[in-house]
């Protein structure tokens, strides 16, 4: 499939989610290239604007140039940015010890106060089915049980080339750090 029938499909995809999820949808942002192009796409589809929040889940472990990177888009964009996290969590863990554990205080569990908190009925990212073995069986539209959610995923088809491919026709700032 080429990048340009990829993106018609996560537009799409994205209009199917702004239908379907007429309140309580959000997207994502780690401040990654996938996350990146997300935003954009949604910005896309809703003429130059991202109406709805934008969340980041800050695991206090990310290198500066992340956190640049994504509060820079957040000003330019003008982004609902909402950066949910765990500070307690954070103190009382050694990040390095068990990844499992770590993962699950300072990622996944804030995602779940956040859907919870904000009453959020689904959330877009950058899931991509060729990242992980987990992620080959994911669909555009993941129902999801802890909290009860859909996990929308415009990119899923997307190859690590087709996202760069994407970065370079939009001329897409990005994050530092890909060049190093």
């Amino acid at each position: 499939m080429s990048l340009e029938n990829k993106e018609n499909e996560s537009l799409k995809i994205i209009g199917r989610a702004f239908s379907t999820f007429t309140s309580g949808l959000a997207t994502t942002f780690t401040g990654g290239k996938d996350s990146l192009v997300v935003l954009h796409l949604v910005k896309r589809f809703c003429d130059g604007i991202v109406p709805i929040p934008v969340i980041n889940i800050d695991t206090f472990i990310k290198f500066p140039e992340i956190y640049t990177f994504r509060d820079f888009i957040a000003r330019e964009w003008k982004l609902d940015l909402r950066i949910a996290s765990d500070r307690e969590a954070a103190s009382r863990i050694s990040i390095a010890a068990d990844k499992g554990e770590c993962c699950k205080l300072l990622k996944i569990d804030v995602l779940i106060r956040v859907i919870k908190d904000n009453n959020l009925q689904a959330s877009m990212t950058g899931v991509r089915k060729e990242e992980q073995e987990t992620r080959a069986t994911e669909s555009h539209f993941s129902k999801k049980d802890n909290p009860p959610h859909t996990r929308v995923n415009p990119v899923l088809n997307f190859t690590e080339d087709d996202i760069w491919e994407y970065i370079d026709i939009y001329a897409l700032p990005y994050c530092t750090l890909y060049n190093e």
